[in-house]
């Protein structure tokens, strides 16, 4: 009888410990899933980015987000910033620019007039990942390579720094 009691108490004591785990997994599962991932492109001079972030501040006080921000005067961050252009933009992005759900946000009006609203049905669907980004490429490519072309010739413009080269070549030939 005694050995039975101390059986079934070692069974609860495991089976109560096992729980814990479990209860911790299921925890982190919901809270993930109640997270709206949001991603933010944004450049140091620009005004209006400015004024977003603060915007970004307040959602986050209200609203379990993640966020991922990216500067666009990074190359890589540009570099990322025009891969997506090129794959969802046939007139161009510009900063500020706001990725979340099923959604592109760009513009400080229509990120202030959407973003809540939006924040809010991806909350009452369950939250949403991330966006994805894609691979980052590890070529490195420079600003240059990344200029756009001329429609006309489907050459990029030349930068500053090969013009003055230029200039700096005849300058030498002369003198």
């Amino acid at each position: 009888m005694q050995g039975r009691s101390i059986l079934i108490i070692a069974m609860v004591l495991i089976l109560l410990t096992s729980l814990g785990p479990i209860e911790q997994q299921v925890a982190a599962r919901s809270k993930s899933i109640h997270t709206v991932g949001i991603v933010y492109f944004s450049s140091n001079d620009c005004p209006h980015c400015r004024r977003i972030q603060n915007e970004i501040r307040r959602i986050q006080r209200r609203y379990p987000v993640k966020l991922r921000s990216f500067n666009i005067d990074n190359l890589k961050a540009y570099e990322l910033f025009s891969k997506l252009e090129s794959i969802h933009s046939t007139e161009g992005f510009g900063v500020p620019l706001i990725m979340l759900g099923d959604s592109i946000l760009m513009g400080e009006d229509e990120i202030k007039k959407r973003l809540e609203p939006t924040v809010r049905r991806l909350m009452k669907s369950g939250g949403s990942p991330l966006p994805y980004l894609g691979p980052i490429a590890s070529q490195k490519r420079t600003r240059k390579e990344l200029a756009p072309k001329c429609p006309n010739c489907d050459r990029r413009p030349p930068t500053v720094g090969e013009e003055w080269g230029k200039v700096r070549t005849f300058i030498d030939r002369i003198f």
